[in-house]
């Protein structure tokens, strides 16, 4: 006697390319590839350094049957790119990327010093999230409106960051840090005590 069962194999891949999709946020116009199957667990793909959102093609084909695939544009000059940059002054551009760098750590080198480093594990976590959600900027923080430094209290004790601007070669600092061409950022994040 023979049985027959059935197996639910997942739908082949897509070769479909993804749709373009853009959002505002800050007063921008950012962009970023949906690959659809909303009715699948969404996936969230971030590319690196210099790459751009479509360096996610073949992986988010061969993923997009089992989930909502997504791909933010995080890239200024890349193919595909949204954002707009032609009418940002140096100010509102350097604030921006040192945001998106802050708030995703892509972009540039995140530094912790030896204090922060030997926190336990649940404590550093809660320092790094801290840092990425940072928003209490003011006049006295950020005196040149770029979002570069910033100070806050876990467990009763005072944690620094900052964001330096170095050239590429990090041996000087850069000479235009709203263009991400030539600049390398560094954000340090210390205890207070070890500024």
């Amino acid at each position: 006697m023979s049985s027959s069962s059935s197996i639910d194999a997942p739908a082949p891949p897509s070769s479909a390319d993804p749709k373009d999709r853009f959002y505002e946020s800050q007063g921008l116009r950012l962009h970023y590839a949906d690959w659809g199957n909303e009715a699948a667990p969404p996936l969230l793909l971030i590319h690196g350094g210099r790459d751009h959102c479509r360096s996610w093609d073949a992986v988010a084909r061969a993923l997009q049957p089992h989930f909502h695939v997504i791909a933010p544009d995080l890239s200024f000059g890349a193919l595909g790119v949204g954002m707009s940059t032609e009418n940002m002054d140096n100010v509102r551009r350097t604030r921006l990327l040192n945001d998106n760098f802050r708030g995703t750590f892509v972009g540039g080198q995140v530094v912790m010093t030896a204090g922060v480093n030997a926190l336990p594990i649940d404590t550093k976590a809660r320092v790094l999230l801290a840092v990425q959600s940072f928003s209490n900027f003011t006049k006295d923080n950020d005196p040149h409106g770029e979002h570069d430094f910033g100070s806050f209290e876990i467990e009763g004790e005072t944690y620094f960051w900052k964001i330096d601007y170095y050239d590429l070669a990090r041996q000087f600092g850069s000479l235009n840090p709203a263009d991400p061409e030539q600049t390398a950022r560094v954000l340090t994040i210390m205890r207070a005590d070890e500024y």
